[in-house]
């Protein structure tokens, strides 16, 4: 603090390193400094303004949703954000279940068995397995050192199936798939976090491994195929890879590459007859502008030739849903885009300055989408 007028300092005060905002009351006896934390989201603390200890800390909620999951009859949404995962009633919007937070969970993945008694999910370097009318923990088991890119129960099935990046395997991303048909096991109160050992671990079936490092990877509408594209770092051998595997078998359908553009999203039209590619295009050295190499652009591929269909340049690159003959694409300027013209229909205008996942209602023409401010 400074005196004034003569700018003299006076106290000095104990501050949190991620600080966003700070206020005195008129009298001066009370400081309040906000902290923005990127995993922990807001929290507020009232400091004496005499002798600088903390006298109350108010906590806050989440800043950010980075992914999301609704029960096949859309009763229940799943909202996962880098601290905590949460449980809705839907429609009325009530949270239910919520697990401790502000803890460094990462959920990067959320998805419900078909009959939707269980639900997902993918948090850092676990999986974790609920049930969906309590929130109590089932399985808890660790995938490993290498991330996954695709995490979702095969349709109409109990089978859950994923893809691992494959940064630290020579043979490339792993698919890979769990049977979690039965009998529910027993829960457990204890949260996962707590669990020094793995929970009814499931046995994994290794389907094959894909040949590449895997940037993104998605799930054909029939659970029949997987599109995984590759990392978009240039000096990758695979950079700008596209191909499509059979999603039982692991076998390879069909392979491209483009030195030009690389792929960040994937993801398929409702009818599973394109392939959806959200990237980014690098642009001829004429059309370069300052500090402007790449533009936004959404490619479609046929499912059964690989062949590019359409390509339209956007002015954003997300998560990609699709239902009916409507696209939805995430990112910083979310658009509506027409399925078999790839024109867009309409921008989405929302308080987020990015959305992180875009999903499909499962019965309802609606999407939800969810972002770094935190809504849904």
């Amino acid at each position: 603090s400074f005196t004034l007028p003569s700018g003299k300092r006076g106290k000095r005060y104990s501050a949190p390193r991620e600080l966003s905002r700070i206020s005195a009351s008129a009298d001066g006896t009370t400081l309040a400094i906000a902290e923005l934390h990127p995993i922990q989201g807001f929290r507020i603390q009232l400091l004496d303004g005499s002798s600088g200890k903390i006298v109350r800390t108010i906590e806050g909620q989440n800043t950010s949703v980075s992914t999301l999951a609704m029960a096949p009859d859309g009763t229940q949404l799943a909202v996962g954000s880098p601290s905590a995962l949460a449980l809705w009633s839907m429609p009325r919007g009530e949270m239910w279940f919520s697990t401790p937070d502000r803890r460094l969970r990462a959920s990067s993945g959320l998805s419900y068995s078909h009959d939707g008694k269980q639900v997902a999910s993918l948090e850092a370097n676990k999986i974790r397995i609920r049930d969906a009318s309590t929130g109590r923990v089932l399985r808890a088991w660790r995938v490993g050192p290498d991330s996954l890119v695709l995490f979702s129960f095969r349709p109409q099935t109990s089978t859950l199936v994923t893809v691992s990046e494959g940064l630290i395997s020579a043979e490339g991303g792993r698919l890979a798939e769990y049977d979690l048909s039965g009998p529910l096991p027993e829960s457990t109160d204890l949260d996962a976090d707590n669990l020094v050992r793995d929970l009814n671990k499931p046995k994994a079936k290794v389907v094959g491994s894909l040949g590449f490092k895997v940037r993104a990877a998605a799930l054909s509408p029939d659970g029949s195929a997987i599109v995984a594209a590759a990392d978009s770092i240039e000096t990758m051998p695979d950079a700008g890879r596209v191909a499509l595997f059979d999603a039982r078998t692991g076998q390879q359908r069909w392979s491209i590459e483009s030195k030009t553009s690389f792929g960040r999203h994937v993801g398929f039209t409702a009818d599973g007859k394109r392939v959806l590619l959200a990237g980014r295009r690098y642009k001829p050295v004429r059309e370069m502008r300052s500090g402007e190499t790449a533009e936004p652009v959404l490619r479609a591929f046929s499912v059964t030739t690989g062949a590019l269909e359409r390509e339209v340049v956007l002015e954003t690159s997300g998560a990609i849903a699709a239902r009916g003959n409507h696209i939805v694409i995430g990112g910083s300027h979310s658009v509506i885009i027409d399925a078999t013209t790839l024109e867009i229909k309409t921008p989405i205008a929302l308080r987020d300055a990015h959305v992180w996942s875009v999903i499909a209602h499962p019965t309802q023409e609606a999407f939800l989408l969810g972002g770094i401010g935190g809504s849904t």
